[in-house]
């Protein structure tokens, strides 16, 4: 009874959670729910100008966004504002221009740094939820639970922590997007989908990591030693440009690199979603590939007793 309103509990407050946290996603930057903003090449943009057709601007740094006379809104980008406000404003077009936030380095900084710490934890958390229950000698009933099916038993296993780590993680954008000023000039639809791919493929690493080694001792350590070097190799501490052969190979092996990719691309640069067909791929490997093997793995010391039962 306690574990069954444990478990409502938690629901509860993932349900809140959700609600709560969506409409970040579903109205980014202010813009009206529903409303469609066209994106125009600059040059149709001056082209507009000289036709005083356009009635205001508002220039964030790169980014343009505009109202034309029908009162159709649109975006542009630009490389450098230069003198282009005092150029448009002369053909009378209202001018407004944003100041860089003044903690631009601290978004930059939580934009990186927050799913680098996220990562071990979901690793981490993954390896004591499948190898605890080898240590703890109930992986039995867990597998007579789920019917004698190991992927059932791993899918109804880590389903809810998929949750939580999801929503930890609209939280995490919660904070970076609306307090401290993060921009979203990208789709936030790519964003969304690529946070959640990031969380099953290290769902997946963990699991991988507990089944070969049926042991959460030496589980906990590579997960460790697999997630540690992210803060250099991923580029949050490090220029990726930088970094020597072995490291380019490790970076290329974290979830996380790929994942930082697409929020490089999302957020500070406005990428197309065309742009984030490669490290989405990525991503899909990770989350899909591994089980192929620690899902039969762990199925088979599922069935073993002389598995369980190991520090």
């Amino acid at each position: 009874m306690k574990k069954a309103s444990k478990n409502v509990g938690m629901y509860i407050i993932l349900i809140v959670l959700v609600v709560s946290l969506v409409n970040v996603f579903l109205t980014p930057d202010g813009n009206k729910a529903g409303q469609t903003v066209e994106v125009l090449p600059y040059s149709q943009f001056l082209n507009e100008v000289d036709l005083g057709n356009v009635t205001k601007v508002k220039i964030d740094r790169e980014q343009l966004k505009g109202t034309l006379k029908s009162g159709k809104e649109f975006t542009t980008y630009i490389l450098d504002p230069g003198t282009l406000p005092s150029e448009i404003s002369k053909k009378g077009v209202e001018v407004e221009v944003v100041p860089p936030p003044k903690n631009s380095w601290l978004t930059a900084l939580l934009t990186s740094l927050l799913p680098t710490l996220l990562q071990g934890f979901i690793v981490v958390v993954t390896v004591r939820a499948a190898a605890g229950e080898l240590r703890r000698r109930t992986a039995g009933e867990w597998l007579d639970t789920a019917g004698g099916s190991a992927a059932v038993a791993v899918l109804g296993k880590l389903l809810p922590y998929t949750l939580v780590f999801f929503c930890v993680s609209l939280l995490m954008w919660t904070v970076s997007l609306q307090w401290y000023g993060a921009p979203m000039r990208g789709d936030w639809r790519v964003l969304a989908g690529a946070t959640a791919l990031f969380v099953l493929a290290y769902q997946s690493m963990g699991l991988l990591f507990a089944a070969l080694t049926a042991n959460i001792r030496i589980a906990n350590s590579l997960a460790g030693f697999y997630c540690g070097p992210a803060f250099a190799v991923a580029g949050v501490t490090f220029p990726a440009a930088g970094l020597s052969a072995p490291a380019v190979v490790w970076s290329l092996g974290l979830p996380l690199t790929h994942y930082l990719r697409i929020v490089l691309q999302q957020c500070m640069q406005g990428a197309p979603p065309a742009s984030a067909l490669a490290p989405m791929a990525a991503l899909c490997a990770f989350a899909f590939l591994p089980p192929l093997v620690s899902v039969p793995r762990l199925g088979r010391l599922l069935r073993d007793p002389s598995a369980w039962g190991r520090l």
